[in-house]
């Protein structure tokens, strides 16, 4: 199992408790430095006790740009 921490984290509410949620992750105990963050976009609801619960999501190396953006200049132009 891969554990990671959180960098930074945008999360927008949307609808009946659900969220769209955009991070930074990091992996935790990566033995290279190179290739241990990455981005993700993930959907999910709040429980009534405010926690999160994540239904979907993807993810890809942070550094890459070819990728970022594409998904920013597509989601801008849709």
């Amino acid at each position: 199992m891969v554990e990671y921490k959180t960098v930074e984290e945008e999360t927008i509410e949307y609808g009946n408790n659900n969220f769209i949620e955009v991070a930074r992750k990091e992996v935790i105990g990566s033995e290279s430095e190179e290739g241990t963050d990455f981005v993700s976009i993930s959907k999910g609801f709040m429980t009534p006790d405010g926690e999160k619960r994540y239904k979907n999501g993807l993810g890809f190396p942070s550094g890459e740009e070819e990728v970022r953006d594409f998904l920013a200049r597509t989601i801008e132009e849709l």
